[in-house]
Parts: C-alpha cells; sequence; structure tokens
C-alpha cells in the first residue's frame, strides 16, 4: 500500500559495506563529504566487513565525522547493510557502494524527489535515458545481467522498473526496518524489490551516473549471485508473508 509522509524528512542515513577497499575508500568518502545536502542533515555509517588490506586505517586517517563499525569476520554485503541499519537514525537510508562507481552527487536529488513528493523509495537508475545508457561504456555481462533481472522483476511484479540492482535504494527507514531482511551476501537488493513490490509499493526511479568496474578492478559480485537474485525473487513472490 502506499505510503504518505506528514512532515519532510530532515535526515538522511548513508550505509557503505566496505571490503577490501583500500584502493578507492578514500576518494569515495571525499566525494560523499563534499556534497552540499542544503538543510538535510546526513549521518555516514561505513562497516568494515573484516577487510585484509588498509580499509580502515585509511578511513581513520581521513577524521570525517562518521560512525564505523567494524565486523570481527565477514558477513556478506547483506549482512553489513543490517549491522548499518540498526543503527540509522534517519527518515531515508540508502546504500552507497565504497567502490568509485557510483556518483554521491546523485543522492542529493535523490532524498530532494523523495521528501518533496513524499515518496517511500527512490532507485537511482543507470538506465533511465540514453545519456545513462552511454555513460556505462563498456556492455559487459553484468550490464546484460542486471538488464535480465530486471525484466524478470517487472514480469513478476508487474512493475516498470529500468534498473532493479542498482545500489542507489533509497528507502524510508521505518519501512526498510519492516522487511524484516534476512538475505545473506548481495541477496540485499531483490529481496527488498521484491518484498516492497509484494506490499503494493511504488518504486520511484530517477536517472543516475555509473562508472563500471570490472572483475579484475575489485568487483566482487558473480554469476552465482546472479543466479541467486533470481532465486530470491521468485521466493518472495511466491512465499506466503507470515513467513518473512
Amino acid at each position: 500500500m502506499p505510503y504518505y509522509a506528514n512532515t519532510a524528512p530532515t535526515k538522511l542515513s548513508i550505509i557503505i559495506p566496505a571490503y577490501n577497499e583500500e584502493k578507492t575508500i578514500q576518494q569515495l568518502l571525499s566525494l560523499l563529504f563534499s556534497v552540499d545536502f542544503g538543510e538535510i542533515e546526513t549521518e555516514v555509517i561505513v562497516i568494515d566487513d573484516s577487510s585484509r588490506d588498509k580499509t580502515v586505517q585509511l578511513i581513520n586517517e581521513l577524521h570525517f565525522p562518521l560512525t564505523l563499525i567494524e565486523n570481527k569476520k565477514n558477513l556478506g554485503k547483506s549482512g553489513a547493510v543490517r549491522k548499518g541499519l540498526a543503527v540509522a537514525t534517519g527518515e531515508y537510508v540508502v546504500i552507497q557502494d565504497a567502490d568509485l562507481e557510483y556518483n554521491p552527487h546523485d543522492l542529493k536529488k535523490m532524498i530532494t524527489h523523495a521528501f518533496e513528493k513524499k515518496l517511500v523509495a527512490v532507485y537511482g537508475s543507470r538506465r533511465m535515458q540514453e545519456l545513462a545508457d552511454q555513460a556505462l561504456g563498456r556492455k559487459t555481462i553484468f550490464y546484460y545481467g542486471g538488464l535480465s533481472l530486471t525484466l524478470f522483476t517487472n514480469v513478476l511484479f508487474r512493475s516498470t522498473l529500468t534498473d532493479e540492482p542498482t545500489c542507489y535504494k533509497l528507502i524510508r527507514r521505518s519501512i526498510l526496518q519492516d522487511l524484516n531482511l534476512k538475505e545473506e551476501r548481495f541477496g540485499f537488493c531483490p529481496e527488498v524489490t521484491a518484498k516492497l513490490l509484494r506490499q503494493g509499493y511504488t518504486i520511484a526511479e530517477l536517472p543516475i551516473s555509473y562508472q563500471p568496474r570490472s572483475i579484475a578492478e575489485g568487483k566482487k559480485i558473480s554469476f552465482v549471485d546472479a543466479l541467486e537474485a533470481f532465486y530470491i525473487l521468485i521466493k518472495y513472490k511466491v512465499l506466503p508473508r507470515k513467513f518473512w
């Protein structure tokens, strides 16, 4: 069912799962803290997922006003997100990858659009416009996998999404916490999408910029994760909600 906020949100929680991101973490955080969110308050929560490199050291060197959670063992992206969500206090929550594929400056227009329109969820779409498509550059297996997941989602839930597996999922925290998230590894994205659509919530989309990286450059998602995403979408389409 639709959700209508009575007042405009004043705070955005940005959750950053990080695992062995020493090559990009400082640049990403510097870019994020350079964004002018205007009157919107932000909190940044970084979850280091038991990195084996200098990720934590490099985060601490910057002395940015953020919350750093250090997992003693690797929980995967979904587990890290749940850790961040447990301490988040913003009206809205968004996930920010620790690499440089996504530009944090896009978050300003997403949160502005969300509270001006009183929306439950806004996804940043990499494929809404021809310009966004051109920015993708290489049409890799990840690109076509994402298209397939999006099409599959739309068929299952009769939705009209253009980019289901996008990292930029900005969602009302109260709604997100009620979804009872359970999936592991990269299952967060399909689980959230399926549960939102299954409950009748509308997911809005805005175009965002995107610079893909390869496995050699540090991309961690795999073909197995894509297969699991299809399974998760089906599961939450057919599974009775009492078993969520």
